[in-house]
């Protein structure tokens, strides 16, 4: 490379440097733009201006960071030096290709959707394999840009910008900028989903609706006893409708059985030539007004309640039934009992299901229960280290209370005295003093326990 920079410096252009020192017109073109100083004498590149600080240009690229922000942030960091715009992009773009678009991000990095690969898009939770309808997409989209703002009022609030600053930079209100800037972004989801379940209009209501659905009223009759409870409360009655048929879904159970009595057409019948083609669209639930213009066409004459009539007979009855709420009770000495016996438990199982944590305790406890019932010192002491730092805090606390009385608990395995003796004469003691506490002094209470056990 040297020696082309020396041919370039006499003054031949790159066609003959190349027929000279043999590299094509490229390479020989390629040589000429290179630094020589910024080579290493192996002939590999030297590190490049923005590597040193290669750690904490990624930490502000994770957080949210543009390249505009980030070549101030390295300025005020660093004043004696010059950072050009271009070689942060450029640095910048091999990083995020490095971080994001090979899925290489870390555990717990906040990857921002401004820096994702373009052909990404946020999958909905609740629709696994990410199918979503364009209203959704609309909201997580909405989402997203929402984010993004709150981000960078934070970024514009950590460099020192008041609120009324950041409004006329941000083109907001100032409100808005006081309320963006005391949101949390880690609350919010990067995939636009939500992070909780909005509070409905209707929750307040819950318990009287609910009360209302099993009495039997219909959703017209609720919707009246609401307006006229609350008459400052405007209630759509399609968001009754929703409300109450979740409601429903979970009160009752539903089960269609076919017509007791269907009706039988008689010969005569002004529906009998078309009673095969009214069950067919019955059937592919097809709604009376649909039918009754479909064999309005084929020459029928009678009226639309007569037909109305006919398909109620024929729908299939739907039963009606109160799910059975089973409640299962489970106090925590039953539940301590149950881990501590180790035997099969059906209400240990059952909180199992739900806190898989239990079979870990579980265990843990069934092999401390049995090197104690062997009274194995060994054992007890191996497990003790073992479990001396797990992730239970109770039994992390039990193993510090054992070394702190260890002599004693150690020696209650070893040897077969106990102390059972003095404890018991103390509580007859207390119980004695009790019984006769304010009607006697000291010597009846002396001469009661003397006289008791000189016996």
């Amino acid at each position: 490379m040297l020696e082309a920079h020396e041919l370039g410096n006499v003054g031949l252009k790159p066609k003959q440097i190349a027929e000279r020192m043999g590299p094509t017109r490229r390479t020989a073109s390629r040589m000429l733009a290179a630094d020589p100083e910024k080579m290493r004498i192996d002939g590999t590149r030297r590190p490049g201006a923005l590597e040193p600080h290669g750690e904490e240009i990624r930490e502000l690229m994770k957080r949210g960071f543009r390249n505009s922000q980030i070549l101030k942030k390295l300025t005020a960091m660093y004043p004696d030096e010059t950072i050009k715009r271009s070689t942060l992009d450029d640095f910048c773009g091999k990083v995020r290709a490095q971080l994001f678009e090979n899925g290489n991000s870390g555990p717990g990095d906040n990857v921002l959707p401004s820096v994702k690969a373009p052909d990404e898009k946020p999958v909905h939770r609740e629709q696994p394999g990410g199918r979503k309808n364009r209203s959704t997409q609309e909201r997580q989209a909405s989402q997203l840009k929402r984010r993004e703002k709150v981000l960078e009022i934070h970024l514009l609030k950590e460099e020192g910008y008041t609120s009324g600053q950041i409004a006329k930079i941000r083109g907001i209100g100032i409100k808005t900028a006081k309320r963006m800037m005391n949101m949390d972004p880690g609350c919010m989801c990067v995939d636009g989903t939500q992070t909780r379940e909005k509070p409905k209009l209707l929750d307040p209501h819950k318990a009287h609706i609910y009360e209302l659905i099993e009495r039997g009223f219909k959703n017209s009759q609720i919707l009246k006893k609401l307006a006229a409870m609350h008459p400052g409360e405007e209630i759509k009655r399609s968001t009754l409708d929703d409300f109450c048929g979740k409601a429903r879904a979970q009160l009752f159970e539903y089960a269609q059985s076919e017509p007791e009595n269907p009706p039988v057409l008689a010969d005569g019948s002004i529906l009998a030539p078309y009673a095969e083609k009214i069950g067919e669209m019955l059937a592919d639930r097809k709604s009376i007004a649909m039918i009754f213009a479909s064999i309005s066409a084929f020459g029928y004459s009678g009226s639309y309640s007569l037909l109305q009539q006919y398909c109620h007979k024929l729908k299939p009855t739907v039963r009606q039934t109160k799910k059975e709420t089973v409640f299962r009770s489970l106090t925590r000495n039953k539940l301590a009992s149950a881990i501590w016996s180790g035997a099969q438990n059906d209400d240990l199982d059952y909180v199992a299901d739900d806190f898989p944590l239990l079979d870990l305790i579980g265990d843990i406890v069934s092999e401390f229960r049995i090197a104690y019932s062997a009274k194995d010192v060994v054992a007890v002491q191996a497990w003790c280290l073992k479990y001396a730092s797990c992730d239970f805090p109770p039994i992390v606390s039990f193993i510090n209370g054992i070394h702190l009385d260890r002599d004693a608990f150690f020696n209650s395995l070893m040897y077969d005295y106990s102390n059972g003796l003095l404890e018991g004469s103390v509580n007859k003691l207390k119980s004695v003093k009790r019984s006769m506490y304010g009607r006697a002094k000291y010597p009846l209470l002396r001469a009661k326990l003397l006289l008791a056990n000189s016996f």
